[in-house]
């Protein structure tokens, strides 16, 4: 007994002896860790799946029962990660997206690790960034790849710095790991590869410059175990552990998939498509990134030289060439959100070289007129009232007015930081605003870049609930409902039924006779199922993109209010009529 009180006490020391060890910027990465994990998780199974998302899924859940189907394309990792959570658990868009949401909270250690690069500053910046922008927080609470590639991609990173840190050759070990799990995830790695193998091109061409003998360093710790380790790992991991051979083709067809889309993309999307989301999801990042570009440039250390090719290799797949939908761009905004980091550091570092405290007035001054226009815009789309935003524009033009004249007069650089850092406060209101609504309020909304136009409609809750009460109330149990379907609702109706043992798919419900419930898409007006009573559902919503007037773009930047007209496809629930049982 004495034993064990001795034991517990000394446990007991050695958590407070850990606590007391902890520095302020561990704490600060906790806390940013746990929001993160907060973010993603709350409501994640709130919203339908999409098309992109209930593929894997689908194919898990119906793996778990033993079926061999498979979609043409999916995510062999989240496949595995979806067979033995819905083994283990229920098949619900939750425990789906558990994975991409952890996956995208952890990204918040990895500046942690690159202190020695970014900054401690600038890896907090880096931090917070990965913690709450939009792009994260978006990819982060869907059951796709773009978040678990980039993880990969972050794992591989650090490892090199470790290597580069320490030259243990052990080190390279977690990043072949990590590259096996991002070729079996999806194809986001092949971009950075793909300036990887340029670097090294280059460098090769250039045999005496700094870049080629770091790149000769970091390579002299590969060895063949760790190449061996990869390939091991990817099979195992594409395979899910031979239980499922096929995935290593589509992990390997992802490659493919990776290169059809630079020429795909440039029918698809225009030129701008990619730009347009980041100045409207990550002006931020944006900003802070073209601070630290200048940074990066007058240094040009090797890793600098490594990262703005990563960089300039996104945009380039991101603006001329064709990667330009909405899943790449995670593979457009990881390199910037490293420059960000860099620029989070030098304006820090600036600050603390120059600050005064007559700078620190000037910025209090400034505020007032910035909430100013602030409510003026605010009063313009409550009313429609044109003076309101010449109100606006005005107090913005005085208070640059009154930024510049104090620069003029205390004839510094320095003194220009109050505005520069209210403008960067001002930034990230609308990034934070833009992560709660993908997260909460408009992320099943068409209207939404991010959405690329068509998203599931919020009614497939109303529908599943209508299908288990009547199913308790016809047949006695939520889900023992006969019911047949038309094949070409997909996969998306096919995992709504999941839960339906008796749901069959045909190619024509016509021809299907004593089945409780018929699901057809939408028929002509007028047209009815004999012996059957129909009620519509939307299938999916749509955005056509539609002039909208300048009042219209603010209201639905600020508020997100619905702007424009959607267009529904819709679908039938057929159920017997009285008469007919």
């Amino acid at each position: 007994m004495g034993e064990m009180v001795q034991s517990k006490t000394a446990e007991r020391r050695d958590v407070f002896a850990w606590l007391a060890s902890l520095t302020i910027e561990q704490a600060l990465y906790g806390a940013l860790f746990v929001g993160a994990l907060a973010i993603r998780l709350a409501r994640l199974g709130g919203w339908p799946f999409d098309e992109r998302e209930v593929a894997t899924a689908l194919a898990a859940w119906r793996g778990v029962a033993g079926s061999v189907w498979r979609p043409a394309f999916y995510s062999p990792l989240l496949y595995d990660a979806h067979l033995v959570l819905f083994f283990l658990t229920r098949a619900t868009e939750a425990t789906a997206r558990l994975l991409p949401a952890l996956a995208g909270a952890a990204l918040v250690w990895g500046p942690y690790g690159l202190r020695g690069y970014l900054g401690r500053r600038g890896a907090l910046v880096s931090a917070a960034l990965f913690a709450v922008a939009p792009t994260w927080v978006y990819f982060s609470r869907r059951a796709d790849w773009p978040i678990l590639t980039a993880c990969a991609a972050m794992v591989a990173i650090l490892a090199a710095e470790r290597f580069w840190r320490t030259g243990e050759g052990r080190a390279w070990r977690p990043a072949a790991i990590a590259l096996a799990a991002g070729m079996a995830a999806g194809p986001g790695l092949y971009t950075p590869l793909l300036a990887l193998g340029l670097l090294a091109v280059w460098a090769g061409l250039a045999r005496a410059c700094a870049v080629g003998e770091a790149l000769r360093t970091l390579a002299r710790g590969w060895r063949r175990e760790h190449l061996a380790a990869l390939v091991l790992t990817f099979l195992l991991l594409a395979s899910a552990a031979t239980l499922n051979p096929g995935g290593i083709g589509v992990s390997l067809d992802w490659a493919g998939h990776w290169a059809s889309t630079l020429w795909r993309g440039m029918r698809l999307w225009p030129w701008h498509h990619a730009l347009r989301n980041l100045a409207l999801y990550e002006a931020l990042t944006a900003v802070l990134a073209l601070v630290g570009l200048g940074c990066v440039l007058r240094r040009r250390r090797p890793a600098d030289v490594a990262l703005l090719l990563w960089a300039g290799v996104a945009l380039l797949l991101s603006v001329p060439l064709g990667h330009r939908g909405a899943e790449w761009l995670s593979n457009f905004v990881m390199p910037l959100v490293f420059l960000a980091g860099h620029g989070g550091e030098a304006i820090w570092q600036s600050v603390r070289a120059h600050w005064r405290t007559q700078d620190a007035v000037v910025g209090a001054i400034l505020i007032p007129p910035v909430c100013f226009a602030y409510l003026q815009v605010a009063s313009y789309l409550y009313a429609g009232q044109e003076a309101h935003l010449a109100y606006a524009v005005a107090a913005v033009l005085l208070a640059g007015l009154a930024l510049v004249g104090y620069w003029l007069w205390a004839q510094r650089p320095s003194a220009l930081l109050p505005g520069a850092l209210l403008a960067l406060a001002i930034l990230a209101i609308p990034m934070i605003r833009a992560s709660t609504a993908l997260a909460y309020q408009t992320g099943l909304d068409p209207r939404e870049p991010m959405r690329e136009g068509a998203a599931p409609s919020a009614e497939w809750r109303q529908f599943e609930a209508f299908l288990t009460a009547y199913s308790a109330r016809t047949a006695g149990d939520p889900h023992l409902l006969e019911i047949a379907y038309e094949e070409s609702l997909g996969p998306t109706m096919a995992w709504a039924l999941r839960d339906y043992p008796n749901a069959q798919a045909v190619p024509d419900v016509s021809v299907i006779e004593g089945k409780a419930v018929l699901i057809t898409s939408a028929l002509p007006r007028g047209v009815v199922i004999q012996g059957y009573w129909g009620q519509r559902f939307r299938l999916q919503a749509r955005w056509e993109p539609q002039p909208l007037t300048v009042r219209e773009w603010l209201r639905w930047i600020l508020w997100r209010a619905p702007v424009g007209t959607l267009t529904f496809d819709e679908f039938e629930v057929w159920v017997k009529a009285p008469t007919a049982e």
